[in-house]
């Protein structure tokens, strides 16, 4: 009987390993998809006077003064600050709150966070 328990454990600890896997790949990939949406969103709706590095270095940004997104000035806002910049503007900046849904908005926030690790 104490073997059987045994048996039965092992084979549910192989299940919930092999589930843990899944869900991992899975998340994974929807990571590297919503990840691929920010950065295409990024280039059509940022980089104009962004850039696509997130340095400003446009013509636009250089006019408007507009702040090195991976400097620590932007990096060191609380995301909802970030967030509330995206959706509502600021200065020059237009407002993309109606034109972009919440997790688009989301998205760009993880974006412009990972902007500072490849400078």
């Amino acid at each position: 009987m104490q073997n059987q328990i045994v048996r039965v454990n092992g084979l549910a600890a192989v299940r919930l390993a092999g589930a843990c896997v899944l869900f991992m790949a899975v998340a994974a990939y929807a990571g590297a998809e919503d990840s691929k949406a920010a950065a295409s969103t990024f280039s059509q709706r940022c980089a104009e006077c962004h850039a696509a590095d997130g340095s400003s270095a446009t013509t636009m940004g250089k006019s408007a003064n507009i702040p090195d997104l991976r400097s620590p000035q932007v990096q060191n806002q609380a995301d909802a600050d970030v967030k509330d910049v995206i959706a509502h503007g600021k200065g020059v900046m237009p407002a993309f709150g109606t034109s972009l849904s919440n997790d688009e908005i989301d998205g760009l926030v993880l974006y412009v966070r990972g902007l500072a690790k490849k400078h």
